[in-house]
């Protein structure tokens, strides 16, 4: 791939084997390994099932549950209700009847009608198993209740019969033609008549009817077809749920539709689903990380001082590799305290991916195990197994790679590859940096927990106005930011957004009445900017150079590090934090002269935005002990501090 002009170039690759002596770790044996500490199926929900489950309670409901991509949807609403197939069953503890829709594909290519159908038509077979006296139906004596259910309930399903037919019937037989008919031309209305008809007659132990619809993406990719299974899970949603002839039925009926967020915000655009759109957000059960690595560390009885090594159950894993265990105990206790919180969130809490991000650093060779890597004037600090802020993020935003890349065709990038974007992107001829940092800023102001989720969210003109109106930017420069960052996903579309929004001013992509929200990602990497100095150097290496003072700043951070010129690093890193604050005070300065300066506080606060990177970097820099650089820091400080007090206190 051919590189942007002025920007740092790369070193060589390094393999990704691991090798340890005689034993060798490879990647297959750390999926095996990882698939079992990241099992969903061992996630403790603790309290949040009883609150679940308390929606169920009284009125019937159709349910929108909604969350991202493999945070365990699917585990949770299995354990929840106790589903282990797709067959329906009773689960006697809740006095619930459950009936699964668990897509796990489509290969016969079944429409949704004839999904549903079956679905409710499987209800009814269990039914009858359960209840041995449901099939009485089928008896003479049994179909004139049957029928007579019918004709009060759906009469305008039951299909007349022509004269010459009729004729030659008994009444019985006439009865059982018709409702044969019934089935033939309209099958789905005739199972949930079915099924009522059950539960009215047969049943008093049931107080709940709960449908389940998951995984809808692998049965249909068209919105049309998953617009049409809601649509149609809506239908049984207001059969089942009226309570039958004069009040009778004793039941509550429950429709809980799984999907993902993207998916919502389509499928809610159809009219009827619309109103039927009482969502409940999940976002309070996830993979604990750090848990399940705890999990499977346990006590090594021929370790020395109790060493935590992996426990009996990965030994045919991991058989052989006991160093490798050792190393992965010495991360779990890393994983404790901060990593798996910074994993969990950039990877939106996905089991898949959060798996991806371990292996990235656990079989990292360049930056986790190089033995010659050095960060500190500490020459004790170069082990060869290092977990710390600098090897993991470098390992997650790198690779095996020296240097940090994130240009080229984000389409065809992997997931993992996008962990950590580049904040501060400029060109040539433009520069985004500060106006990604303002717009982050912007959006964690009016920050609320439930914002993570994308429950609350900013209109897409409101962000345009401020940025128009206070900074200056034009409105074409304000949607490139959003884009940018949107594609990233530091921001998302909240699932009260449509596909397409209404009142396009902007694009034909970007309209006035875009919701979006800053993601789990965005504000990790915003508090990231804050803890060390780490981030800044990753987007140094992405930035365009228009003419670098020295070769040194051409080089990438490895081998200044290696050369033991981090030093001259940070003086780097000194310098972009005072051009940005350069340019954001001829923004305050603006807005001040245009009698907006309390605006501007309440958009983007106090103090400016340079001082959140510095505060980075000068952690980095005290735990480094390269703390010569302090004096070309404190003058940076007064000079941000002089100059922006100068505009007000």
């Amino acid at each position: 791939m051919e590189r942007a002009k002025g920007r740092i170039n790369n070193s060589e690759m390094y393999e990704v084997d691991l090798k340890r002596g005689d034993s060798t770790v490879n990647d297959v044996e750390l999926e095996l390994y990882l698939s079992g500490i990241l099992n969903e199926s061992e996630v403790s929900f603790g309290d949040n099932v009883d609150t679940f489950r308390q929606v169920f309670d009284g009125v019937g409901k159709f349910l929108f549950f909604v969350g991202y991509r493999q945070t365990g949807k699917s585990v949770f609403l299995k354990y929840c209700f106790g589903m282990k197939s797709n067959t329906p069953y009773i689960n006697e503890e809740l006095k619930c009847f459950v009936i699964p829709l668990l897509g796990k594909g489509n290969p016969e290519n079944k429409t949704p009608y004839d999904m549903v159908s079956e679905t409710i038509r499987g209800a009814c077979d269990r039914f009858e198993y359960e209840y041995l006296q449901a099939d009485q139906q089928f008896t003479e004596s049994g179909v004139d209740g049957f029928f007579r259910f019918i004709l009060d309930t759906r009469a305008s399903y039951l299909p007349e019969l022509g004269f010459s037919e009729e004729s030659k019937l008994t009444t019985f037989q006439r009865k059982c033609a018709r409702i044969n008919k019934m089935q033939e031309k309209h099958k789905l209305a005739f199972y949930l008549t079915r099924l009522k008809y059950y539960l009215m007659k047969y049943s008093n132990d049931i107080e709940k009817v709960v449908v389940v619809l998951d995984n809808i993406h692998n049965m249909y990719t068209g919105i049309g077809q998953q617009q049409e299974m809601i649509s149609l899970l809506i239908d049984v949603f207001e059969c089942l749920g009226n309570d039958g002839i004069n009040g009778k039925g004793k039941w509550s009926a429950f429709v809980v539709a799984a999907v993902r967020p993207a998916e919502y915000r389509k499928i809610k655009t159809h009219e009827k689903i619309a109103s039927y759109a009482d969502m409940s957000m999940w976002h309070k059960v996830k993979v604990n990380s750090a848990e399940l690595f705890n999990r499977a560390v346990g006590i090594d009885a021929d370790a020395v001082d109790g060493e935590r090594v992996i426990g009996v159950d990965s030994e045919t894993v991991l058989s052989g590799s006991r160093e490798f265990r050792t190393e992965l105990a010495v991360l779990s206790r890393k994983f404790d305290r901060k990593y798996a919180d910074m994993i969990e969130r950039l990877c939106f809490y996905s089991a898949d991916l959060i798996r991806q991000a371990y292996k990235r650093i656990l079989l990292n060779t360049t930056w986790v195990r190089e033995k010659n890597f050095r960060f500190s004037v500490e020459e004790g600090r170069g082990e060869e197994i290092t977990f710390n802020n600098i090897t993991c993020i470098r390992a997650l935003a790198c690779g095996d790679d020296k240097v940090y890349r994130r240009w080229g065709d984000l389409d065809k990038m992997a997931e993992i590859d996008k962990l950590l974007p580049n904040i501060l992107y400029n060109e040539e001829n433009a520069d985004y940096g500060l106006l990604n940092l303002y717009t982050m800023k912007y959006y964690l102001r009016q920050y609320e927990p439930q914002m993570e989720w994308g429950e609350k969210y900013i209109v897409l003109k409101d962000y345009v106005d401020c940025f128009t109106s206070l900074l200056g930017i034009d409105t074409e420069t304000c949607v490139f930011v959003t884009d940018y960052l949107f594609r990233r996903e530091i921001l998302r579309k909240s699932f009260y957004d449509v596909e397409e929004a209404a009142g396009v001013l902007y694009n034909q992509d970007w309209g006035t009445d875009n919701k979006l929200y800053i993601t789990s990602r965005g504000k990790k990497m915003w508090d990231m900017f804050r803890d060390d100095s780490v981030l800044l150097e990753l987007c140094r290496e992405d930035m365009y150079l228009e003419e670098p003072a020295n070769e040194d700043e051409k080089r990438c951070s490895y081998d200044l590090m290696i050369e033991k010129k981090q030093c001259d690093l940070f003086l780097m890193l000194l310098k972009i934090i005072g051009d940005i604050f350069e340019q954001e005070l001829s923004y305050y300065q603006a807005a001040c002269r245009n009698g907006n300066r309390e605006r501007y506080r309440k958009a983007f606060g106090r103090q400016p935005v340079a001082l959140i990177l510095l505060e980075g970097v000068t952690r980095s820099i005290q735990y480094s002990g390269y703390h010569t650089v302090m004096k070309d820091r404190n003058e940076l400080e007064s000079r941000i501090f002089a100059k922006w007090k100068e505009w007000g206190d």
